[in-house]
């Protein structure tokens, strides 16, 4: 019985060490997401292409890193909003929402690509990344079935992260935090 606490407590310990969202002020550990990739515009369709977290260095990136699962976009929907009411400057400012297509329930891959389509349509200065592998929620120790926003400054450091539902004292932390670095 000792033994199968041991090895109970070892794996919650475990599980926890790695869902570690990286600290403000280090830098973004760098991703790199070969398939499905990033959606370009392609008359009215799309291609796709590999991406690099290394591409968002010289602007301020709000991330979004979802999983691919239906609804999970309105959990943050408070904090997209109050991005689009800071009108914030797009030459100093991006936003890249990266998809988890791998937290995709059985047989709706395709439906997360297609949703990601639909939403590069409706919000057409954001980048979205599909990335098939879950490496972004890896990499940065994300919830995997949850919606994570990441901000990082022009040299790539982060300045905010937080994995959940933002709060309204978050919104407003989070949105000053991205005017102040915009402004500098």
């Amino acid at each position: 019985m000792r033994i199968a606490r041991l090895f109970i407590a070892l794996y919650l310990f475990a599980g926890a060490a790695t869902a570690q969202l990286p600290a403000p002020g280090e830098p973004l550990p760098s991703v790199n997401i070969a398939e499905p990739g990033a959606l370009v515009t392609d008359g009215d369709d799309f291609t796709l292409r590999p991406f690099s977290t290394d591409e968002l260095q010289g602007q301020v990136v709000s991330i979004h890193a979802v999983a691919g699962r239906l609804g999970i976009d309105k959990k943050n929907a408070p904090y997209v909003e109050a991005l689009k009411a800071a009108d914030l400057p797009e030459e100093r400012f991006a936003t890249v929402s990266i998809i988890d297509q791998s937290q995709a329930l059985f047989g709706t891959k395709g439906l997360v690509l297609g949703k990601a389509k639909d939403k590069q349509r409706e919000f057409p200065t954001t980048q979205f990344v599909v990335d098939g592998d879950g490496a972004a929620t890896a990499a940065w120790g994300l919830d995997k079935k949850g919606y994570a926003v990441i901000v990082i400054d022009a040299a790539g450091r982060i300045l905010r992260a937080h994995d959940g539902s933002l709060d309204a004292a978050q919104i407003d932390d989070f949105v000053t935090a991205i005017r102040t670095a915009t402004e500098d």
